[in-house]
């Protein structure tokens, strides 16, 4: 296993800038595709780690786009890798981003949000923790359309 250094996480921001230029996608998603090509759920789960032993043996000799495919298994859903992003936001669904962050067993591979609604319902979740995940909804909905 290899440790995360600051210094590898320099090489992994530079390979993102070249993935986001060869895939044509926003830098943050480029980060999170790095990240899940290192066996992370995203980029800020990457960062977490830093110091630490990577939770897996990476092939240092495979090409990135290689290893972005090989993850491609472990990849969350669009909506969380959204909804994670959003962890900086100082409202509602910041505050909902920060508690999935925190839930492992959170439905991670799910983009339907009956299936994300009835999750919380089981888990007897309040009732403006449903309309925090309503407002992430329709806030994820006007990011795909941009």
């Amino acid at each position: 296993m290899q440790t995360l250094t600051t210094s590898h996480i320099k090489t992994l921001k530079r390979e993102a800038s070249k993935l986001k230029k060869q895939k044509l996608i926003p830098h943050v998603r480029a980060l999170d595709e790095i990240a899940v090509a290192q066996g992370y759920r995203h980029w800020t789960d990457l960062l977490a780690h830093v110091g630490q032993e990577s939770s897996e043996q990476v092939d240092p000799q495979a090409s990135l786009p290689e290893r972005v495919v090989g993850a491609a298994s472990r990849s969350s859903s669009l909506f969380h890798n959204w909804l994670i992003a959003q962890d900086w936001r100082p409202d509602p669904v910041g505050e909902f981003a920060r508690q999935v962050a925190a839930d492992r067993s959170f439905p991670v591979a799910t983009d339907a949000l009956d299936s994300l609604k009835q999750y919380l319902q089981a888990r007897n979740a309040r009732p403006a923790e449903l309309e925090s995940l309503e407002e992430a909804w329709e806030d994820f909905l006007a990011f795909l359309r941009t």
